[in-house]
């Protein structure tokens, strides 16, 4: 073992042990419930006779109140606004006369609250309209996930209640110059960028904590191998945890390995990387290698995530090497068969079609987790 990769090794220890540490000098982060939430019910009637009429509603599984029309001074008519400020799924509303001596129409009517954590919801509907004619608009409502308990860990912890509130406290963490909430010069907004796209990206204590740690890693400049379950959110947390420190611009490549990647090939997809990384020199390019241990090359991506070389040839300062894999595991218990198979066919027994990781990349490894049962059922979207 040479003196630089024995560097490294001692480098990437010494970051392991700062981020274990971290984890428990940082505070913990914990979601609370939903922030409040306004619900608008426009009523549109051809007389214009609203003074009799008004909004019965009831958030799920409570009890219901009587809301007024409060305007009818523009083309959608009166409206009847509900404040909502416990996380619910839904919102039932019936139009009625305030005797209840009629109602329009005859039936409940429902707003899904369920994906919905601040913001203003409207609801558009049409006196003598069917029971399901009536229009729910989203566009200004906030999308994300809904936590029906929190609590504190320790005195220690930090209960946060929004995604405003974890982009504070990265901003802080990582110095990032963007403000949270407004748009300042040329700078976007953070909150703008994990929206940007027509994406609502929501930060969670979970991924919070992995993006706080990974980017000391990426910083460091030391390699970032992540291991995850298919579909955990590996690449999504990646590209948007860039976004957010190039102030909305993606400069994240995505290398996508597969059993079709040879040397050649790789070398050929290197050359090309490192040419984009000289020409733009004052800008850091990160490369994401998808699944690496889904080839036969893992020699070569040993010497690029370790050494910062391909067959000798030095990878440009400016990159930055990320890399994720699927776990190397066997199946539990009987598996059905599909397809041909051969008796002494080992990959099998394999959950993923994957080659383990040689040893000296195992020390980069960082892994991604998942939700367990229990957790994944006090959360609902």
């Amino acid at each position: 073992m040479n003196a630089k990769t024995l560097t490294k090794r001692i480098i990437a220890s010494v970051v392991s042990v700062m981020l274990v540490l971290s984890c428990f000098i940082l505070p913990t982060v914990f979601v609370s419930a939903a922030e409040e939430t306004t619900v608008n019910i426009h009523y549109l009637r051809d007389d214009g006779a609203y003074a009799d009429w008004d909004v019965w509603a009831w958030a799920d599984g409570l009890e219901g109140a009587s809301y007024a029309f409060t305007d009818s001074g523009d083309a959608n008519g009166a409206v009847a606004t509900i404040t909502i400020t416990e996380a619910t799924p839904s919102l039932g509303f019936i139009v009625r006369k305030s005797d209840w001596s009629a109602k329009d129409p005859d039936g409940d009517r429902s707003v899904d609250l369920s994906s919905v954590v601040s913001g203003t919801v409207d609801v558009y509907c049409v006196a003598g309209s069917e029971l399901d004619d009536y229009t729910v608009n989203y566009d200004k409502a906030v999308a994300g996930l809904k936590i029906k308990t929190a609590k504190a860990a320790s005195k220690t912890s930090v209960e946060y209640k929004s995604s405003e509130a974890y982009l504070k406290r990265m901003k802080e963490l990582l110095n990032i110059p963007n403000e949270v909430e407004k748009d300042v010069g040329g700078l976007k907004s953070l909150i703008s960028i994990i929206r940007q796209e027509g994406n609502n990206y929501v930060i969670t204590n979970d991924n919070f904590k992995k993006m706080t740690l990974l980017i000391y890693r990426i910083k460091a400049n030391v390699p970032v191998i992540i291991m995850g379950e298919t579909g955990c959110g590996k690449t999504a947390l990646i590209t948007k945890l860039n976004q957010l420190l190039n102030n909305g611009k993606i400069t994240v490549q995505i290398v996508n390995i597969h059993p079709g990647i040879n040397d050649k090939s790789l070398c050929e997809i290197m050359d090309e990387k490192d040419k984009k990384a000289r020409e733009q020199k004052d800008e850091e390019l990160w490369l994401f290698f998808d699944e690496i241990n889904t080839c036969k090359s893992l020699s070569l991506l040993t010497e690029i995530f370790i050494n910062r070389t391909y067959y000798g040839k030095k990878i440009s300062d400016n990159i930055r090497l990320i890399g994720a894999c699927n776990p190397y595991r066997k199946r539990k218990g009987d598996k059905e068969k599909c397809g041909l198979s051969f008796p002494d066919d080992k990959d099998n027994d394999l959950v993923y079609l994957v080659e383990p990781l040689p040893q000296s990349l195992l020390y980069y490894v960082f892994s991604f987790g998942s939700i367990d049962e229990e957790d994944e059922k006090k959360i609902y979207l």
